[in-house]
């Protein structure tokens, strides 16, 4: 209980920086300006404070490409300046993922309806191009049935960590064209074989090492197991690492004595945080990476749209590199807003350093004010 009032409390005084950080760099004239993107974070902070607002929550199914895709809607009850759609991570909660729901949330009480579908593949730890459907389908609904897309015939299209990638993917597609006002990328990927080569090794674009996180390393096994694996081993093997991303890792050590001796050689190198020797076992069995370029933003075309590309300066399941690639690939073609933050950790809107500086704070206040205004 004291960790969690010191955490909360914390999280109040971070909150608090914010506004007073506006204050300090801009005056009251700039303040104004920047009002958005200040009491967005806020209110992101204020993690057990009531909204503002009254949201309407509800769920809905929307037709995809195969299957139906479960969804949420987050509406403000007394109105919202725009539609957009939210697409979560890789993660087992999906929709229900709590970090997500609270920037859903958030988004609402700002002014926005907030949608967020379902993706069962990034659910199961699985990218598949089937996903990149699934966000366009949801997109096309949003704009065509949902009655919501009311104000310049656009919406707001917005990605979490891979699916930021794969959510710009969705927005260069030819249905959406001229429909997108913007697609936000928070912690993406631009070339998925280049982000899956660094979960392996480590090593970045420019040279510059940065430890892979194990929960990537993970995603990575289980990705490619018919390879690294015999394949009648590969499903029980991908079976326990579920269990180790799910968080429930007494689970999946005690599963260990159900694999044989490549299977659970790997999954005891997961499940024991050995990142250096896991990523050596699996630059030997897998070699080069090619996956689907239906995958990757930066083999395909530029959406007609502006870009905002998020990232954490020392992010380690995607590292920050692959959202300045990003904002480089698409400049010459559309505008592109890059920041690289201190105050995040991969996804998390959580300072890296226990005393960020105020120009950590004035430039997400900009970066988010920018987005949230357009």
């Amino acid at each position: 209980m004291k960790r969690a009032a010191k955490k909360n409390s914390r999280a109040g005084a971070r909150a608090a920086l914010v506004i007073l950080g506006a204050l300090v760099i801009l005056g009251c004239v700039a303040w104004g300006k920047l009002h958005a993107g200040a009491s967005f974070l806020a209110r992101y902070e204020d993690r057990d404070g009531a909204p503002p607002v009254d949201i309407v929550e509800s769920r809905v199914e929307i037709p995809g490409p195969d299957r139906r895709i479960r969804a949420k809607l987050f509406v403000p009850a007394g109105g919202y300046r725009r539609a957009v759609l939210v697409a979560h991570g890789v993660h087992w909660k999906g929709y229900d993922e709590p970090r997500l729901l609270r920037f859903a949330t958030t988004l609402a009480s700002m002014g926005f309806a907030v949608l967020v579908p379902d993706l069962e593949d990034l659910g199961r730890y699985e990218l598949e191009p089937r996903a990149v459907d699934e966000i366009e389908a949801s997109a096309l609904w949003l704009l065509e049935e949902s009655g919501l897309c009311l104000r310049d015939g656009r919406i707001g299209m917005m990605g979490i960590s891979f699916a930021g990638g794969l959510s710009i993917c969705a927005a260069a597609r030819e249905s959406l064209a001229g429909r997108v006002a913007y697609a936000f990328s928070f912690g993406g990927h631009g070339d998925l074989d280049r982000t899956l080569g660094y979960l392996i090794t480590g090593r970045m674009p420019d040279g510059t090492e940065l430890r892979p996180h194990v929960y990537g390393q993970a995603v990575v096994v289980r990705l490619f197991a018919k390879r690294l694996v015999p394949e009648d081993q590969a499903e029980a093997l991908r079976s326990v690492l579920f269990d180790f991303l799910k968080d429930d890792e007494a689970r999946a050590r005690e599963r260990l004595g159900e694999l044989d001796p490549e299977a659970r050689k790997l999954a005891r190198l997961c499940v024991d945080r050995k990142v250096d020797e896991l990523g050596e076992v699996l630059a030997a069995g897998l070699g080069e990476i090619e996956t689907d370029p239906i995958l990757s933003p930066k083999r395909g075309p530029v959406p007609d749209c502006p870009l905002f590309l998020l990232h954490g300066s020392v992010d380690n399941v995607i590292p920050p590199s692959e959202s300045v690639a990003l904002g480089r690939w698409a400049e010459k073609e559309t505008d592109a807003t890059v920041l690289v933050s201190e105050l995040i950790r991969h996804v998390d809107l959580e300072p890296e350093d226990e005393e960020p500086s105020w120009i950590d704070y004035y430039l997400a206040i900009r970066f988010w004010n920018d987005l949230l205004t357009l």
